[in-house]
């Protein structure tokens, strides 16, 4: 049987990886680990997550890249981190081998910088312990099914012994070369569910993802809010400090704008949606479950669907994105547009190839078509 460990003999071991080549562009400029979440990066909040359920030591693996992720952290100074920086490439399990001081006897925990709604620790404990493992092999559930798993979600919990098993120098990969390493020893590996996704995302569109379904699950004193505060009169609407709406714009939650953000008038916001500090939204746009980084800024009359929108990255006037990554140092998002002038008014007829509509197609700005109509149009 498996020895009992409390909280406070664990170790929790951050795997940051590389910025990412070819598959995102975001997570080539900007590692995934500082991807914000309310307005602060991913890895920081799980490290407070961790911390807040009595785990004190820490050791995070990067590689490159490595002292930006730590100059973007403010650790507390009751918590003992470590980062380690890896000159070669060591895979999953030669980090873990580095971090571990064999020594001490601590239970291991593992888990992605790149997370947004960590599990529970003692959770953890209780399924590790339970199944008397030596290593458990945590997976996320099905969001249709619950008792489904979906895929792994790259969180282990490992007995201390397992460091034997992984070579001191060179490239071990855990799931490729520990696990069966360790089968071949007969030791026991189990498989665990999590109770909700963690949240693990490698690219934009699995951010997207797993900010939409922690916008979701949010509660209204959600502690992870911080400065956040409710809006008055509209349900699931966090604003941050100085953050302005004008009376005219319309939001349909869950919806967090940050510090300093401004919405414009008559502006249509439907969540789940993440506007983090400094965004500008003039008049007349619509954007709907979409991620708006720090200091972007979105043009009178724009439609934007589903997208992420990177820092300090402006569109211009009029004109639908939909589903796309919007990169600052691009042009213009690509899109198909037809404007038809008429004497007093603009009107926007928007094809978007390949995507499905959700929304009316004809976006009408500043006309005599009332808002609370075009609020109406909204197939939510």
């Amino acid at each position: 049987m498996a020895k009992i460990y409390s909280i406070d003999s664990i170790k929790a071991v951050i795997l940051v990886g590389n910025p990412d080549f070819g598959r995102c562009e975001l997570a080539t400029r900007l590692n995934r680990a500082l991807w914000p979440l309310a307005g602060r990066p991913a890895l920081q909040r799980l490290i407070e997550h961790i911390a807040n359920q009595g785990v004190r030591r820490f050791v995070i693996c990067c590689s490159k890249g490595a002292r930006l992720v730590e100059s973007a952290l403010e650790i507390p100074p009751y918590l003992s981190v470590e980062f380690r920086f890896e000159n070669l490439p060591r895979g999953t399990a030669g980090s873990i081998r580095d971090a571990v001081d064999p020594q001490r006897d601590e239970l291991i925990f593992v888990f992605p910088a790149a997370i947004v709604s960590p599990p529970d620790l003692h959770d953890l404990i209780g399924v590790h312990r339970d199944k008397s493992a030596f290593m458990t092999v945590f997976f996320n559930p099905s969001q249709e099914n619950p008792e489904e798993i979906l895929q792994d979600a790259q969180i282990y919990v490992c007995q201390p012994e397992a460091v034997d098993y992984i070579p001191l120098a060179g490239y071990f990969d855990l799931k490729e070369n520990l696990i069966p390493a360790l089968v071949q020893a007969e030791k026991t590996i189990a498989l665990g569910r999590l109770s909700r996704h963690a949240g693990n995302y490698r690219h934009w569109h699995e951010y997207l993802s797993a900010v939409r379904q922690y916008l979701l699950a949010m509660e209204p004193h959600d502690p992870w809010l911080g400065s956040y505060h409710s809006c008055d009169g509209r349900e699931k609407v966090w604003i941050g400090p100085h953050a302005s709406i004008d009376p005219t714009a319309k939001i349909v939650g869950p919806a967090l704008i940050g510090d300093h953000a401004h919405i414009g008038a008559e502006t249509l916001l439907f969540g789940p949606l993440m506007i983090e500090s400094d965004v500008q939204i003039h008049a007349g746009c619509m954007v709907s479950e979409s991620v708006l980084l720090k200091g972007s800024e979105i043009g009178a009359g724009c439609r934007i669907e589903h997208c992420l929108v990177d820092e300090k990255k402006a569109l211009f006037t009029g004109g639908l994105v939909d589903r796309r990554l919007i990169l600052h140092s691009k042009g213009r998002a690509e899109g198909r547009v037809k404007r038809n002038q008429t004497k007093a008014h603009s009107c926007f007829l928007f094809e978007p190839s390949g995507s499905q509509n959700r929304i009316d197609t004809f976006w009408y700005l500043y006309t005599d078509l009332s808002f609370s109509g075009l609020l109406e149009s909204y197939r939510y």
